[in-house]
């Protein structure tokens, strides 16, 4: 036997609900040990006159079940259990419409909020003493009337049994099963008064839930694995997943300790890996009415774009900045490659007024550009200041044509040296570049401008909508405040009106109510009788059903209880049915009695269904042993002439007859090519056979003899079907031994 097959575990629920997972384990080929930690005590007491207000029954444990139909006979109530485990043990015992809330208590107050009405009825909850949990609460709140009775009290053990403590202490268990957060409790609290809490640190505690876990926190375990659902087969499935794998089944992506995950803690690794991330949110605050602020790129806040600014070209100034006036060509800025000066009067005249005018529309055009983008103190300076400049560049360049018209102070002053002259037009090279350089950020600045204008627009246009919304709430909010008001007046005349019909209505139903009594007595002496009558044929009837129901289930229950206790008991004695198996077994091969192996083997597992009918072929031939398939074949040839003998013989007393006799006890003839159905062909055959050592084919040909062959080959005949009795006993018990099949399972 393998390790797995050896393992063995303790079960700690109540003994009534143990059968089905004691059943599970052995068939898994686990030894399961009861240690239940409570004993359950059941109220008695009246319960039939709630019930019968009550529109449903909650169920919250199978010992709910239990208790309700100790008190009650009523199968007809719908019932709402809180599991399926639950819900299937109150169909057994007769309830007929019945739902499993598949959960816990949380699971079964939805249920009941979904499928029920509270104006339909109260609710009856068959609890415990001790309660888990706020259903009664929580239904109430939603509305209904629930009425919770204590039918039943699971108390305490004040100790470890025996067997127990001894299997903790001598570490011969695997696993514990737990199946509820009190159980759990209740164990972790009598294996520190048994001082046996180190003991646990080579087990691995199975949980039905998180609840359960916590309550043997405390304790140092090998593994704590938790179901991925708070029901009995995913507990089940649990131990199945690590015997077979030897990891628990994979749980849903859950926080560590949420309800339905695994959670695995081992001294190897107490670090847990399964933590979530957080999701931070990345919507957007609501405006508030209040105006935003408008972010502004680095380049923004310091006065310089990143993107290359538009050159302003030095022979077309004005024509950039107005966007409607045009300089001729011969009006150059000065410090450009291509100022020319024509010496004519004429043009000269004409490029002066020409320049005027060109100098007027240029201011023009600024002034109406300064108050079109005054937006902007700094964009009203950087304008005046190109007009300024443009002025004093346009004069420049034209001074030749009108500088005879000057008062000679003046032209002396202005024909200066050139040295003057080079710096004024350095200078003016140098106020050019910063023109252009101020115009590239004035640019920059109006294009920020003018999206910061159209984010307040905007936002504008959105706090003007949200204030209409909010308006248009208001005024509704006053219309409906001012119909309350006005309802609430004509209520209150309502209500006086409704006083005075309310007394008058008090006053009939008093007169009503008194002719009702008077014709309400005479007509109840006849009734009560026929009624008290009626209801107790009918509750005796009821009483009758349900004790006889009541007894056969019962009767069942206490069958596969049974069936069981002998399937464990059979489980931890595997290994010593296997060992007595072998050694009948081996007995079986030789010759020689074997009345001790085989009653060995009955006490052991005389009432396994597969030993008894190993056995019950060879048990008569045990005294005496069986003739092995050698010695068969041997004593084969003296049986074959022992038969030819007895068919040869003569009937008759004639000399001939004698003679014959005589004859034939010298030599014998007859046919070996087996064709026939006489003696001498079914010899033939026999002996084929036994040649091929083929012992049943040979049997089979010697059991077709008749007459006195058939009784001079009887010897040899019983001896060879014994011996293949036990070849077939050999191979059951090398099933036995092979797969150890007990307790019932032929698998």
């Amino acid at each position: 036997m393998n390790e797995r097959r050896r393992k063995r575990a303790l079960i700690t629920r109540p003994q009534e609900d143990s059968a089905d997972a004691a059943i599970a384990l052995v068939r898994r080929g686990i030894t399961p040990v009861l240690a239940p930690m409570m004993r359950i005590e059941y109220a008695t007491g009246d319960i039939e006159s709630e019930v019968t207000l009550a529109q449903a029954i909650l169920f919250t444990s199978r010992n709910g079940v239990r208790a309700f139909s100790r008190l009650s006979a009523r199968r007809d109530v719908a019932v709402f259990a809180v599991g399926d485990s639950t819900a299937a043990l109150a169909r057994d015992n007769g309830f007929v419409n019945v739902e499993s809330a598949e959960g816990d208590s949380a699971d079964l107050v939805r249920l009941t909020i979904d499928r029920l009405d509270p104006a339909d009825g109260q609710l009856f909850h068959a609890a415990g003493a001790t309660v888990a949990g706020d259903l009664t609460d929580a239904l109430n709140k939603a509305g209904f009337k629930t009425v919770r009775r204590p039918l039943y009290e699971a108390k305490a053990l004040g100790a470890l049994a025996d067997e127990t403590a001894t299997a903790l202490r001598d570490r011969t268990l695997n696993y514990v099963l737990f199946f509820s957060p009190r159980t759990g409790r209740i164990f972790a609290d009598l294996v520190e008064k048994a001082e046996l809490a180190r003991t646990c640190d080579s087990l691995t505690a199975i949980c039905l839930s998180d609840a359960v876990a916590s309550e043997i926190a405390d304790i140092k375990w090998r593994k704590t694995v938790t179901a991925h659902l708070p029901t009995t087969a995913a507990l089940l499935s649990v131990i199945a997943k690590l015997e077979d794998t030897g990891t628990p089944p994979a749980a849903k992506t859950l926080p560590a300790s949420g309800p339905g995950s695994i959670v695995e803690s081992s001294p190897e690794s107490a670090v847990d890996k399964t933590r979530a991330p957080v999701e931070q949110s990345t919507a957007p605050n609501e405006d508030d009415g209040k105006p935003q602020e408008i972010a502004m790129s680095e380049a923004d806040q310091t006065g310089e774009s990143s993107k290359e600014p538009s050159k302003l070209p030095s022979e077309n100034v004005l024509p950039h900045i107005s966007g409607q006036t045009s300089v001729p060509a011969s009006s150059k800025i000065p410090g450009t490659a291509d100022t020319v000066v024509d010496t004519k009067k004429e043009s000269e005249s004409s490029e002066m007024r020409n320049s005027a005018a060109a100098l007027s529309a240029a201011l023009a055009a600024a002034s109406t550009a300064t108050e079109t983008a005054g937006r902007h103190r700094m964009g009203t300076v950087l304008v005046t200041l190109i007009a300024v400049i443009v002025l004093l560049g346009l004069g420049y360049a034209t001074l030749p044509s009108w500088r005879d018209s000057l008062p000679p102070v003046v032209r002396d002053h202005l024909s200066g040296t050139a040295a003057v002259s080079g710096a004024l037009q350095r200078e003016n090279r140098a106020l050019g570049a910063r023109l252009t350089d101020l115009t590239s950020k004035l640019q920059a600045k109006e294009s920020n401008l003018g999206a910061a204008q159209y984010r307040i627009a905007a936002m504008e246009n959105q706090a003007a909508d949200r204030t209409a919304k909010l308006t248009a709430k208001l005024a509704a909010s006053e219309k409906a405040l001012a119909a309350l008001r006005t309802a609430n007046t004509a209520g209150e005349a309502a209500a006086t009106e409704n006083t005075a019909l309310k007394g008058r209505i008090a006053a009939l139903d008093q007169l009503l109510a008194a002719e009702k009594e008077a014709r309400a007595s005479a007509n109840t002496a006849t009734n009560k009788a026929e009624a008290m009558a009626t209801e107790r044929a009918a509750a005796a009837g009821k009483l009758n059903a349900t004790v006889d129901e009541a007894a056969a289930k019962i009767a069942g229950l206490e069958k596969n209880l049974d069936t069981a206790r002998k399937a464990a008991v059979l489980a931890g004695k595997t290994d010593t049915i296997a060992l007595a198996a072998r050694k009948l077994r081996d007995a079986l091969f030789g010759a020689a009695p074997f009345v001790a192996e085989i009653k060995a083997l009955q006490d052991m597992a005389g009432e396994a269904p597969a030993v008894a009918a190993a056995l019950r072929a060879i048990e008569p031939l045990a005294p005496k042993g069986v003739a092995t398939r050698n010695e068969l074949f041997t004593r084969l040839p003296a049986a074959v002439t022992a038969v030819v003998a007895a068919d040869r013989q003569s009937n008759n007393d004639s000399w001939i007859d004698r003679t014959v006799s005589k004859l034939t006890g010298f030599v014998t003839v007859r046919r070996i090519d087996g064709k026939g159905t006489g003696a001498d062909a079914i010899l033939a055959r026999a002996e084929m056979a036994a040649r091929r050592g083929d012992l049943t084919k040979t049997a089979n040909e010697i059991s077709a003899l008749t007459g006195p062959g058939a009784a001079a080959a009887a010897s040899w005949l019983k001896a060879a079907q014994a011996r293949l009795a036990a070849d077939l006993a050999q191979a059951a018990l090398d099933k036995i031994v092979l797969t150890r099949v007990v307790a019932g399972d032929p698998s």
